[in-house]
């Protein structure tokens, strides 16, 4: 016992040499505590038994009262199972009543998983008379571990205490050895996280040396001489960064938009498109087309078209400009404070004159038809049928010229005998006795071609006039779309390019100030990096003699950590 008494001095000596962090808790906290298991004379002893064990066993358990000697925690559920929280001290030993409550409630597997690594010594009675049972805890708790059967229980003459401190001294263990066993476990954990803490703290200090390193190189450029160019430089780099480039994202939203089948604006001019119906084409005469009638969009309908498109595009210009006034807004922020941090005076927003952007003068120059959808269907009523009979003529006409030759042959001389002439002299006899009957055809076939006419162009006008209908539809549709991708397309480029001269004139009126404000500012710049210099002097003579006491709390470190497990090796050998 005492072989860690010396922790608590260690660990004072560390908290010394690393000073006040972020950690000081901790070392309070472990200081305070380490005293109460470094120091301690009394052996903890983990007790288990199930809750519904046989009441020997609780009984048994119940007589273990803590004493001079000795610290019993009971434990008869495995969910109380688990790591203790520090400062308590780690028991190295422990004592099982094992029946068949205790292994139904898988008691051996809840301390298999977490204190198999603490304990050196169990101590079991089996009070289930099974002799496997001590099988089952060797193949649970494999050497090193050492397990001390206490024997059967005697109700007549039963004495606990006296065989557990037999046990105790079983092997190669000991009271006195167990309980510094006990204490090196328990501190163990404490010195680990110790060795975090360290680590971390040199990661800070190394860190904090090479940002010094940094901040003098940042203080030689801030010389007068390169004073100008530095805050040019970081002037450009902001608005490049917070205003100019939003050029490019303004270009890209809008050609996103306008991307076709997919694009906002097309898919909303596709909307409107779609809903138009016949009814919204306005018809009108034409004097030179007695058959057709002349069709366009209705004006209410183009003029609800344009507000959609208006409404659209201003919407998305209102957006645009709500995000550039708070660019601008930010951009003035940080060039001030860019500006406030090398000791100059802020830019006053009131003093920059920026140019107009007019959403409505934007729109209004671009929405507009230029290309008006103009389109024909038949009239109705008997003109309608007049046009489409010109198609049963053709055919009519076309029947009645495939007999014409035979008409002509048959007018061929009979009484040629020779050559070809004699074939055609003879086709002509045979014409001219048939010609009755090919007139008589002609007639009859042209009768019945002019009533199919009749019956199937009652079911063809409606269909024809029906296509008719669709496929101005159509056009007008297509019209509306190609019109309406025109307008949006015209007014994004108009409106990106006003943007684009904005933000190039608020960029050069923010360069303008800063010049302005850098003309004065010299002799004031030289006064504060004299003291910016002091400063750095003294931060890097603070932070070089942290990173000295850090490498001597690592050595410190070092010995008690060898010294502890040196220690832990030898009780445990």
């Amino acid at each position: 016992m005492g072989n860690y008494t010396f922790i608590t001095d260690k660990f004072s000596q560390i908290q010394r040499e690393i000073g006040m962090t972020n950690f000081t808790g901790f070392f309070e906290m472990a200081i305070n505590g380490l005293p109460g298991i470094t120091e301690q004379t009394k052996l903890s002893i983990d007790v288990y038994h199930a809750h519904t064990a046989l009441p020997e066993i609780r009984k048994a358990a119940k007589s273990l009262s803590n004493g001079a000697h000795y610290i019993f925690n009971n434990i008869d559920d495995p969910a109380q199972i688990g790591i203790g929280s520090f400062p308590t001290l780690q028991a190295a030993v422990a004592l099982l009543f094992i029946d068949e409550d205790f292994l139904e409630a898988n008691f051996l597997e809840a301390i298999q998983l977490y204190k198999k690594a603490d304990y050196r010594l169990i101590l079991f009675r089996n009070y289930s008379n099974d002799p496997g049972n001590e099988t089952l805890l060797a193949r649970y708790f494999p050497a090193p571990i050492q397990l001390v059967n206490l024997g059967v229980f005697d109700d007549q003459n039963d004495d606990l205490m006296q065989q557990i401190e037999q046990g105790l001294n079983t092997g190669n263990y000991t009271f006195a050895k167990l309980l510094d066993i006990s204490i090196g476990q328990s501190v163990l954990p404490l010195v680990e996280a110790l060795r975090e803490i360290i680590a971390t703290e040199s990661k800070i200090a190394a860190t904090q040396k090479q940002l010094t390193v940094q901040d003098n190189i940042i203080l030689r450029k801030e010389e007068p001489g390169s004073l100008g160019n530095e805050i040019s430089t970081s002037t450009r780099q902001i608005l490049q960064k917070n205003i100019l480039d939003t050029e490019k994202g303004f270009k890209a939203k809008y050609e996103e938009k306008n991307k076709a089948n997919i694009g906002e604006f097309y898919l909303q001019s596709d909307i409107f498109a779609s809903m138009l119906s016949f009814e919204d084409l306005q018809q009108q005469d034409i004097a030179e087309k007695s058959e057709k009638i002349e069709t366009q969009i209705k004006e209410s309908k183009l003029t609800d078209y344009k507000k959609s498109i208006a409404a659209n595009l201003s919407s998305a210009m209102q957006q645009d400009l709500a995000f550039l006034d708070t660019s601008a807004t930010e951009t003035i922020a940080k060039v001030n404070r860019m500006l406030q941090d090398k000791g100059l005076k802020a830019i006053d927003p009131n003093n920059l004159i920026n140019p107009s952007i007019e959403i409505e003068k934007t729109i209004s120059a671009n929405n507009y038809i230029q290309r008006g959808y103009i389109g024909e269907v038949t009239k109705k009523g008997v003109m309608e049928y007049f046009v489409a009979l010109r198609d049963y003529t053709g055919i009519i006409m076309v029947v009645v010229g495939l007999f014409g030759p035979l008409t002509m042959l048959s007018s061929v001389p009979t009484d040629e005998k020779e050559g070809v002439w004699a074939f055609l002299s003879a086709a002509s006899l045979y014409l001219k006795q048939a010609k009755t009957f090919i007139q008589v055809f002609t007639i009859i076939t042209i009768f019945f071609m002019i009533i199919y006419g009749i019956f199937d162009l009652r079911k063809r006008i409606p269909r024809k006039r029906q296509e008719e209908k669709e496929r101005e539809l159509k056009k007008a549709r297509e019209n509306l779309i190609q019109e309406g991708k025109r307008i949006y397309t015209d007014s994004s480029r108009d409106w990106v390019a006003a943007l684009a001269n904005y933000i190039r004139e608020f960029a050069q009126n923010i360069s303008n100030e800063v010049e302005q404000i850098l003309k004065g500012s010299v002799a004031a710049k030289q006064q504060a990096l004299s003291d910016k210099r002091n400063e750095f002097q003294i931060n890097q003579q603070s932070i070089d003699l942290k990173n000295q006491n850090i490498q001597f709390a690592e050595k410190e470190y070092d010995l008690l950590y060898r010294r502890i497990m040196e220690t832990n090796n030898k009780l445990t050998s």
